[in-house]
């Protein structure tokens, strides 16, 4: 028996769609928001919010929240910074889903996919991305 919903839309079409996703849209615009406020971009146009620490080529202070304009001028740099920003926000996210799988095993009492399946996942992912993930940071720290 299909469940009846409360939505204006009563036809069944693409509208009722769109309607039934419209809080996963939001979210997308919530985080494009939030990955652009770090990233100190607009529609891919640098942001001067804060202002440069720099002063002619010497550092006077750490900006606070994302690229400083002067560093953003170099293309490089800020693509380098971007991509590896972006697989340490993946390696989280997919950490967690697999972390939730597991909270999922156990709540449905599926021991077999506890015990074998969430540990072998969880070491295969964190032994090859992570890796990844902890020489880039170890790269930024030295």
């Amino acid at each position: 028996m299909q469940k009846q919903s409360n939505t204006p839309i009563k036809d069944n079409s693409s509208l009722q769609v769109l309607y039934d996703l419209r809080y996963m849209f939001m979210m997308c615009g919530v985080f494009s928001m939030y990955a652009g406020l770090i990233y100190n971009e607009y529609l891919g146009f640098p942001l001067d919010l804060f202002g440069s620490c720099y002063e002619g080529e010497v550092k006077v202070c750490t900006y606070p929240l994302g690229f400083d304009p002067a560093m953003a001028s170099s293309l490089t740099f800020s693509n380098s910074v971007k991509m590896k920003l972006s697989i340490i926000l993946g390696f989280l996210q997919m950490t967690l889903g697999i972390i939730a799988y597991g909270m999922n095993a156990h709540f449905r009492a599926d021991y077999v996919s506890l015990l074998l399946v969430f540990p072998s996942r969880l070491l295969f992912f964190c032994c090859t991305v992570g890796y990844m993930v902890f020489c880039i940071v170890l790269k930024w720290l030295k």
